[in-house]
């Protein structure tokens, strides 16, 4: 935030039905979102299926990244193979989780 001074920042929304995020995830969630407003910084929340609903209704997490891809093609490149549902998932996938959050707070607000 220091480097960035972002004006708003979008976080996961794990008021949100369907939310499930471990105990940490949520402590350090909670954390950033402190920080950000003790600094001034508006923040904003966005649902995960909110972000699926946007981009690909009733589709899986990977549908979703694809469709991102569709739209922003310079992150076709990033786009990881379709996982197994034994392999954990691909840390690249936390982009496509960003740009959907952001779109759809973009797309909220009206811009």
């Amino acid at each position: 935030m220091s480097r960035y001074q972002p004006d708003v920042l979008v976080l996961e929304d794990l008021s949100a039905k369907g939310a499930r995020r471990r105990k940490r995830a949520r402590r350090e969630i909670g954390s950033i979102e402190r920080r950000a407003l003790k600094r001034g910084v508006r923040v904003e929340r966005v649902s995960r299926l909110g972000v699926r609903d946007t981009f690909a209704p009733g589709k899986s997490k990977y549908e979703v990244a694809a469709r991102l891809a569709e739209i922003f093609p310079m992150l076709a490149r990033r786009m990881p193979r379709k996982r197994n549902t034994w392999r954990p998932e691909d840390a690249r996938m936390s982009v496509f989780d960003a740009v959907g959050f952001a779109r759809v707070f973009e797309e909220r607000i009206g811009k």
